[in-house]
């Protein structure tokens, strides 16, 4: 393969793993609306094999996974009808409050 070809195959890739982003933050957007909890998420990602990564790729793998999680806990702070009886923005506040405490 030639630059132009190895630079060709990256921006598809960028782009194939963007657009997968994007639906996995609308499926977990629903999923929270839904009223999913992030526990569930959390014991069905322990519960799958751990992937095979690339030494290469195994930081960018571990960072994605650690921003994925993130999210998950966001989108389920976006939940109008939360168990604890709070408004999405007042656990918003706390959860923020609470990640500047760590």
């Amino acid at each position: 393969m030639n630059e132009r070809q190895i630079a060709e195959s990256i921006g598809k890739l960028v782009g194939i793993v963007t657009a997968l982003e994007q639906q996995v933050l609308a499926l977990l957007l629903a999923a929270a609306k839904a009223g999913m909890d992030p526990e569930d998420v959390r014991r069905a990602i322990e519960a799958m094999p751990e992937p095979n990564v690339p030494s290469l790729g195994k930081d960018a793998h571990d960072q994605a996974m650690v921003g994925f999680m993130r999210r998950v806990e966001l989108a389920a702070l976006q939940r109008e009808d939360h168990p604890s009886g709070k408004g999405w923005l007042e656990r918003l506040l706390e959860a923020v409050r609470g990640s500047k405490a760590q």
